[in-house]
């Protein structure tokens, strides 16, 4: 009858999250792929807007037949917006993209680290420190790509743009909290791993 050891199963461990790190990081290039290809669509770019609350007819999809409701909010298809526009849609898509792919990455490097039983050292600190800055900052800029670019969508309908209200960042606020979280825990790594280095040169 064969024995799981602790290495064996720490190096379980990290497997598992290479594995799944790998996974998601290729989900994440997938769709990123998909989206900017719609964007290339010659129907346009879908753009969601708020609307004046109004009824009207509309077949929904599976329905079978027309009914009346309320519209607060519709997706419309843009054509024809401005190439600084288009670019900024890429952008934040890239942006969105290259954040999770980097969490990932570090992730993994992380993972590294605790199987090599560095739990309180600077590499761990400092990867921690990394995520958080990067779940800051790349949410951040992807919600300021998109804006410009819907602005330009706006701008291609001929209908004024109101800029970003707070409810737009309520998504961003969210990743932020977690970012924090992160660069708290981060401050409690290295406070253990200054602990630990005392006591050594007491020892």
């Amino acid at each position: 009858m064969s024995r799981i050891t602790p290495q064996d199963s720490g190096v379980r461990g990290v497997l598992d999250v290479i594995v799944f790190a790998s996974l998601a990081a290729l989900c994440c290039v997938i769709v990123a792929t998909v989206n900017i290809v719609d964007l290339a669509s010659p129907s346009g770019v879908a753009v969601s807007m708020p609307v004046v609350a109004d009824t009207a007819s509309l077949e929904l999809d599976g329905s079978g037949a027309p009914d009346v409701y309320v519209i607060t909010e519709a997706t419309v298809l843009v054509a024809e917006i401005a190439t600084p526009a288009m670019a900024a849609f890429v952008a934040s898509i890239l942006f969105t993209a290259a954040t999770a792919l980097t969490v990932l990455f570090a992730l993994v490097r992380l993972a590294f680290a605790i199987r090599s039983a560095q739990f309180f050292s600077r590499v761990t600190v400092r990867t921690l420190n990394f995520i958080g800055a990067v779940l800051f900052i790349g949410p951040g800029l992807a919600a300021l790509a998109d804006a410009f670019a819907r602005s330009g969508a706006y701008r291609a309908l001929g209908v004024p743009y109101d800029g970003m209200h707070l409810l737009d960042f309520i998504p961003t606020l969210i990743v932020w909290v977690v970012a924090l979280a992160v660069a708290m825990l981060a401050q409690v790594f290295d406070r253990g791993r200054r602990m630990q280095h005392d006591t050594r040169g007491l020892v």
